[in-house]
């Protein structure tokens, strides 16, 4: 038999046939070759993706259009960049600074650059954080600002970004930057506008947002430049909770010492009120008066030597309100005397003024009187604590002022000047806390009659009013801090003394 040769036939066929099958037969080998072509080449493209991203491959989705950011605030304009996924993009966080990232490299996502713990912790150094902030319109002073601290190799910093256009500008010049999440307009807002001063409660924001992180923080305005390396200075005061300075053009001490330096120095006392003021006879206008007077003429001996007062209880026999009244609220089951708020008695708006030195000498700051019971009181002051008892000049022991007695107290003579106290406590100027049994008989006065008259108009006005009679008019009656030198001063409605 002979062979079967497919060939044979198609020779022997005819002609229309054998064209028909040699186009079948062309058209089956093109398709082979172009499905072999197209593998191949989707062979090569995933090789070149593994090689030139970081992590993973991409998804379908990449191949689409790249999402775009609007930059917040532009009029009329907006700026887009090319966002890429986490896993795709250098760690910008610690690259170093003005190392720029590369060309061909993806801007992170948005909320990358969101401010984290993690983020302070890659720039801080000895656990410091340098940090200024802006919007776009204030980039060259940003990174004017940037180029001096590194120029003095101090490198432990960021930048707050009040805007996207201001962030990516940044990003590719290698400094590092967080967004605060502003909005803030990219232009210039002009100074007293609402917008200013919305910069100003955005540097609140950012420093309560910074400070849980742990990390002793110095914040500046961007209009500044440092022509040294302030972390050294700063360093010495490692009591201070808070630095600050001021806008003066003019050096304001003529050394390296602080301005002002009010550490600690707080004056705590024991009332030590007569029982018979507290709780003899009726409630009445003279025994609520009698007691309160005997409370704020404490302060008047205490002076100003030392900066801060922890405020004593008030103690009071009549309600204060802003109507006539019997003493206390009808209706109400007040029992007198009682613990009275502070600002029954003082005027606490006008303690916390600040007010010109030539007329009113220094200021004095205060604390309520549960400061030192607060849990939150730093160590450090809870065990710097001095107590003081007075005694009598006359006494050998009085003088001994480097000694404590048995009890663990320092002995001070009565009648003391101001200026017999400055000095006495310059030997403890290192203690927080210096607490007096009596403030009666401690303070005689001043030698210096400008300085005596300075504290006099300030403490003057720590008082207010007592309020009201009942169907008077006026019917409020003023404190008086120097009631005792008036032998005939009394409660009386509406008289200021």
């Amino acid at each position: 038999m002979a062979a079967c040769s497919p060939f044979q036939e198609f020779s022997s066929g005819k002609p229309l046939f054998m064209a028909v099958y040699v186009t079948v037969f062309v058209g089956v080998l093109f398709s082979t070759l172009f499905i072999v072509s197209s593998l191949y080449s989707a062979s090569n493209s995933d090789n070149k993706k593994s090689l030139f991203t970081v992590g993973s491959w991409l998804s379908p989705s990449s191949s689409l259009p790249r999402p775009q950011v609007d930059v917040i605030g532009l009029q009329n304009q907006s700026t887009s960049v090319n966002i890429s996924s986490d896993a795709t993009v250098e760690n910008f966080l610690t690259r170093a600074i003005w190392d720029l990232p590369s060309p061909d490299s993806k801007i992170p996502e948005l909320a990358s650059f969101r401010l984290t713990r993690e983020m302070v912790g890659y720039r801080a150094k000895d656990n410091v954080i340098i940090v200024t902030f802006g919007n776009y319109a204030f980039m060259d002073f940003i990174l004017n600002w940037v180029r001096h601290l590194t120029d003095l190799n101090v490198f432990n910093l960021l930048v707050g970004a009040m805007d996207t256009k201001l962030l990516v500008a940044l990003y590719w010049k290698g400094v590092p930057v967080f967004d605060m999440g502003s909005n803030m307009n990219t232009i210039d807002v002009g100074w007293g506008s609402p917008t200013f001063h919305k910069m100003g409660r955005e540097k609140v924001f950012l420093i309560n947002a910074l400070l849980p992180f742990g990390y002793e923080l110095l914040v500046c305005d961007t209009d500044m430049v440092w022509l040294k390396n302030p972390l050294p200075y700063l360093a010495r005061f490692p009591e201070a909770d808070l630095l600050t300075s001021s806008d003066q053009v003019i050096p304001t001490v003529t050394d390296d010492s602080l301005e002002v330096w009010q550490q600690g120095g707080y004056l705590s006392f024991k009332p030590n009120i007569p029982k018979a003021l507290l709780l003899d006879g009726a409630h009445t206008l003279e025994s609520h008066f009698s007691l309160v007077n005997y409370q704020t003429a404490v302060f008047v001996r205490c002076g100003d030597a030392f900066p801060t007062w922890v405020m004593p209880p008030i103690w009071c026999r009549l309600d204060r309100m802003w109507f006539g009244h019997p003493g206390i609220m009808e209706g109400t089951l007040t029992r007198q005397p009682f613990l009275c708020p502070m600002d029954h008695v003082f005027e606490v708006n006008v303690m916390l003024r600040d007010q010109p030195f030539e007329e009113f000498g220094p200021n004095i700051d205060f604390r309520e009187y549960s400061f030192l019971q607060n849990p939150r009181l730093p160590k450090q002051v809870k065990e710097s604590f001095l107590e003081v008892k007075l005694c009598k000049q006359q006494s050998s022991k009085c003088h001994e002022t480097n000694q404590t007695d048995r009890q663990g107290f320092i002995r001070l003579p009565m009648h003391s000047t101001q200026e017999m106290i400055v000095e006495f406590f310059s030997l403890y100027e290192d203690v927080k806390v210096i607490e007096f049994s009596s403030m009666m008989d401690a303070f005689q006065g001043f030698h210096n009659a400008v300085s005596e008259r300075r504290f006099r108009n300030r403490v003057q006005g720590y008082v207010g009013i007592w309020c009201c009679v009942m169907n008077k008019d006026p019917g409020h009656i003023f404190y008086d801090m120097f009631w005792d030198e008036k032998p005939d001063w009394k409660p009386v409605p509406g008289l200021r003394s």
